[in-house]
């Protein structure tokens, strides 16, 4: 006898990850579905999300518009690395960081306000190196922990730290500007 099946839809994780469009048309946000993670978009004011990119996440929309940073799975480490694409052409994407950036997986790239330059997460650490590629430089150490980088205006990254670590030891999370050079 056939084991029953179920009627209930593919395991999927939340959406997570979310990123405007410059024109802001759509949000652009990450999708696992059936255990492969995507870039998906969705019109503003809803309706049906389309895949953008495949085996990617983390989108992130250069402040001009023109251009997606993403993070990608590559051999022969099969961690996640940085790519860029033309946003209107994004089978065109390039890998801007490499296993020499930084240990393990390399997440959650942000653009500087100018454009110039990327700051992404690896392992405890982040790194900032530029959008066609190059040598990325390390910001800070590996016990700063820190996550999810943005930039302030005046173009510095920000980044926040678990409790209990990083700069400032108050609340549940804390936030710190590293200067840069970048």
């Amino acid at each position: 006898m056939a084991p029953p099946r179920s009627s209930s839809p593919p395991e999927t994780t939340p959406d997570h990850d979310p990123a405007w469009l410059q024109d802001g048309s759509a949000i652009l946000f990450t999708r696992a579905q059936e255990g492969r993670q995507g870039i998906w978009m969705v019109p503003r004011l809803g309706g049906v999300a389309t895949l953008l990119v495949a085996d990617a996440a983390d989108p992130a929309v250069s402040p001009d518009g023109s251009r997606l940073a993403f993070v990608r799975e590559v051999a022969p480490s099969a961690e996640p690395r940085v790519f860029v694409a033309p946003l209107r052409s994004v089978e065109r994407a390039t890998q801007v960081t490499t296993d020499a950036d930084g240990l393990w997986e390399h997440r959650h790239p942000a653009w500087s306000p100018d454009g110039r330059t990327l700051c992404y997460h690896a392992h405890h650490a982040l790194w900032t190196v530029s959008p066609d590629g190059g040598k990325a430089e390390r910001l800070t150490l590996d016990n700063e922990s820190g996550r999810h980088p943005v930039w302030s205006s005046d173009g510095k990254p920000s980044t926040t730290h678990p409790a209990g670590k990083g700069p400032s030891r108050c609340g549940r999370w804390t936030s710190a500007v590293i200067p840069c050079s970048g």
